[in-house]
């Protein structure tokens, strides 16, 4: 019996070890009038743009560069950081406004690579995190009559998970609009809620 127990803890200390990804809880806590939490509501805005190694607890993306090859950055300890705005007016509550504010996934350090080319050292972004990684990967997002509204920022809007990504159609698309429950595809970074309900992680599901 002892043994049995050990081996499930053990497993459940494996699986925790495994999702590094975690965010704070506002992200669960928060629902659509389909009752979808912000989180996985996200998980389907960064689809495509960033992706998550679990196992190390660091996340990737390509910049894309002008007649250049792209820029490969590598994330340490990336968290999914969020601010809310405190204070709404008149014309917000009119438009049916319940919350805004700005989301953004950053690390304790980040390096760089061009594609095919050398990392470069470790460089610190503990100190000043969100201004450093909010322009790089963030967007604003808003509660609007129970749906959720995601609009990137100009880098998100470029950055992807693989080198030179074909450009779909319609992707020019500034706004997305996540108040329906949709099939995600094959291979996209779901969310689940972690055994204890305080933290999160992402799962890649192939």
């Amino acid at each position: 019996m002892t043994i049995k127990i050990l081996t499930i803890a053990l497993i459940i200390a494996s699986q925790a070890i495994a999702y590094e990804f975690q965010f704070k809880p506002f992200f669960l806590q928060i629902k659509d009038s389909n009752g979808q939490t912000m989180a996985e509501a996200l998980s389907r805005v960064y689809y495509g743009k960033i992706r998550v190694d679990a196992k190390k607890g660091r996340c990737y993306f390509f910049q894309p560069q002008y007649k250049a090859n792209d820029i490969e950055y590598e994330i340490d300890h990336c968290t999914l950081d969020y601010n809310q705005i405190k204070i709404y007016s008149e014309a917000d509550r009119l438009n049916g406004i319940e919350l805004k504010g700005s989301i953004w996934i950053q690390g304790n350090s980040y390096r760089t690579r061009t594609l095919g080319g050398e990392w470069s050292r470790w460089q610190d972004s503990q100190m000043f995190s969100s201004s450093i990684w909010r322009p790089r990967t963030g967007l604003n997002y808003r509660k609007e009559n129970g749906k959720f509204i995601f609009e990137l920022g100009d880098n998100l809007k470029k950055i992807h998970d693989s080198p030179n990504p074909p450009q779909p159609q319609g992707s020019n698309t500034q706004t997305l609009r996540t108040n329906q429950k949709v099939q995600p595809p094959k291979g996209y970074i779901d969310i689940r809620a972690s055994g204890s309900g305080k933290n999160a992680y992402y799962e890649e599901v192939r």
